[in-house]
C-alpha cells in the first residue's frame, strides 16, 4: 500500500506540490548582518531540496531591518531596492532543479525584537513582554505603532512579496502566529487599540487582509498566497480558536492558498511543545489531549478542514509516521509541516514517504535525567524552563549551521555544552 504522504496536492492557485510533507519555517541564522543571502542558505537548501519534501518554507525573511526576529535573518527592506534579488534568486535556482517547490515566509517581529537588535521594538500596542532578561531573552518594552507606520508596514510585506515573486520563488506564507507582529495585532491581548485597527476581530485582522489584497494584485492569482496562524495564544484575553474559526472564513472568501495551524508565542511557546494549559476554551486554553508527543494543533487543523476548503498544513510534534498518515487518510490535514527533525536529518521526507523511515524519535536533543527532569523542559521552575527553551533554539540553530556549513549535523552534541559554546550565536551581528 503506497503512502498519502506521496500524494501530490494542489493549491487553489494552481501550484502542485509533488507530495504531503512540508519543510515548515525554522530561522536559519546564517545571513550577512545586513541580511544578505550567503552561499550558507544555497547549500542548505540544496540539502533540503533533495531530502524529498514536496515544499520547502523559509526561515524568517523579514521585512524591516529595524526590527528583525535575530541576528542572522534575511532582510528584504525597501530602502535595499532590488539588489536582493539575484542572491535570492540563487537561493531559489538551487531548490528548483529538483522536484520540490519553494515559499518565502515574510515577517515582521514587533515587539518580539530581541534587545540585541533593537532599542525599542515597535507593536500595535504599548504592551511589553513578560519574559526573562539577559541576553537574547531580553525584549525592551514596545511603542505603539502610528497608523503611518502601519501603513508603511502594509507595504513593506508586499514589496518582499513582489520581490519573491520576481526572485523565482514559487509561494509566500504571510507569519501570522507565534506572537510575531501580525499576530500581536490579532491578538486582544496585544491590540488595545481604538481605531481602525483594534477592537472588533475585523478591525484586529485589517492588517493581515490589506496585506494579502494588496500583494494579490501586485502578483495575480497564480502566484501562492498562504498564512501561518496560531490556533489560538493560549493565554487568557489572547485570541481564542472561535477567532481563528470566523478569521478562516474570510481568509476562505478571499482565497487564501493554505493556512499552517501553528499557536503560541514566545510567553506561551506551545509551537515547541512545552508550558501547555490543561483545557482550551474560550480563554484560549490548550486541550490536554493536544499537549501530547506528537501533532500539538492536530484537533484545530482538523476542525479548520471542517469550515473551509482551504488546504491545512498541520505542523507540531508529528513525530511518527503513522500519525502523519492517519493525519492524511481521516483528513485531519492536507499536508504535515516538519521542521526541527530537518534540521538533523534533511532526507527524513525521502525515508518516510518511501516507507524505510517509520518515525523521528532518535531525532532530538540529547538529555541526561537530570536534565531532562530538573533542568529540562518540565522543570518546576520556570527561569529553568525558559533557559532550556532557549538551549533548544540554540542547539536547532547550530544543527542549521552544521548541516550547511559541513553537510551533516552533529546531533550528539548535548545541550550545556552546545549552549556554552554558542553563548555569543545571536549577539555575533549586534548593532552599535
Amino acid at each position: 500500500m503506497t503512502t498519502p504522504l506521496g500524494q501530490a496536492l494542489t493549491l487553489p492557485c494552481g501550484l502542485v506540490l509533488p507530495n504531503r510533507i512540508v519543510k515548515s519555517a525554522v530561522s536559519e541564522y546564517l545571513a550577512e548582518s545586513d541580511g544578505k543571502v550567503l552561499t550558507d542558505h544555497v547549500a542548505l537548501y540544496q540539502r533540503w531540496a533533495e531530502g524529498g519534501a514536496g515544499a520547502l518554507i523559509t526561515g524568517n525573511v523579514m521585512v524591516d531591518r529595524r526590527y528583525p526576529e535575530a541576528p542572522g535573518n534575511i532582510i528584504i527592506d525597501p530602502a535595499d531596492g532590488l539588489k536582493v534579488r539575484d542572491d535570492l534568486k540563487r537561493l531559489s535556482d538551487a531548490v528548483r532543479q529538483g522536484p520540490a517547490r519553494i515559499i518565502m515566509q515574510v515577517n515582521h517581529a514587533g515587539r518580539q525584537c530581541p534587545s540585541v537588535c533593537c532599542e525599542r521594538p515597535v507593536a500595535p500596542s504599548a504592551v511589553p513582554m513578560k519574559f526573562g532578561r539577559g541576553g537574547f531573552l531580553s525584549f525592551a518594552p514596545p511603542r505603539a505603532l502610528t497608523e503611518d507606520e502601519i501603513e508603511d508596514i502594509i507595504g513593506r510585506f508586499v514589496h518582499a512579496i513582489s520581490i519573491a515573486q520576481t526572485s523565482g520563488f514559487d509561494g509566500v506564507q504571510i507569519q501570522a502566529a507565534h506572537g510575531f507582529l501580525i499576530s500581536q495585532f490579532l491578538s486582544p491581548r496585544t491590540n488595545l487599540r481604538t481605531d481602525k485597527w483594534g477592537g472588533t476581530l475585523e478591525n484586529r485582522s485589517r492588517i493581515l487582509m490589506e496585506i494579502f489584497r494588496r500583494a494579490r494584485e501586485i502578483t495575480g492569482n497564480e502566484f501562492a498566497i498562504g498564512v501561518k496562524l496560531n490556533a489560538a495564544d493560549f493565554q487568557r484575553g489572547g485570541l481564542t480558536f472561535e477567532d481563528v474559526l470566523e478569521l478562516v472564513g474570510w481568509l476562505h472568501t478571499e482565497r487564501v492558498d493554505f493556512i499552517e495551524i501553528s499557536g503560541g508565542n514566545y510567553e506561551q511557546p506551545q509551537m515547541f511543545g512545552v508550558d501547555g494549559e490543561s483545557h482550551v476554551y474560550s480563554d484560549g486554553r490548550l486541550k490536554a489531549s493536544i499537549v501530547a508527543e506528537e501533532a500539538y494543533f492536530a484537533e484545530y487543523a482538523s476542525a479548520i478542514r471542517d469550515v473551509s476548503t482551504i488546504p491545512v498544513i498541520a505542523s507540531g510534534g508529528f513525530r511518527s509516521r503513522e500519525a502523519m498518515e492517519m493525519s492524511i487518510d481521516f483528513r485531519r490535514a492536507d499536508a504535515i509541516g516538519l521542521a526541527r527533525p530537518l534540521c538533523i536529518d534533511p532526507y527524513a521526507p525521502k525515508d518516510l514517504i518511501s516507507e524505510q523511515l517509520a518515525d523521528l524519535h532518535h531525532i532530538a536533543p540529547p538529555e541526561s535525567g537530570l536534565s531532562a527532569h530538573v533542568f529540562g523542559a518540565k522543570s518546576p521552575f520556570p527561569w529553568v524552563r525558559a533557559l532550556h527553551r532557549y538551549a533548544n533554539i540554540t542547539w536547532y540553530a547550530y544543527q542549521v549551521s552544521k548541516l550547511a556549513k559541513m553537510g551533516r549535523a552533529a546531533p550528539n552534541e548535548g545541550l550545556i555544552s552546545t549552549l556554552l559554546a554558542q553563548r555569543g550565536f545571536f549577539k555575533t551581528h549586534k548593532k552599535s
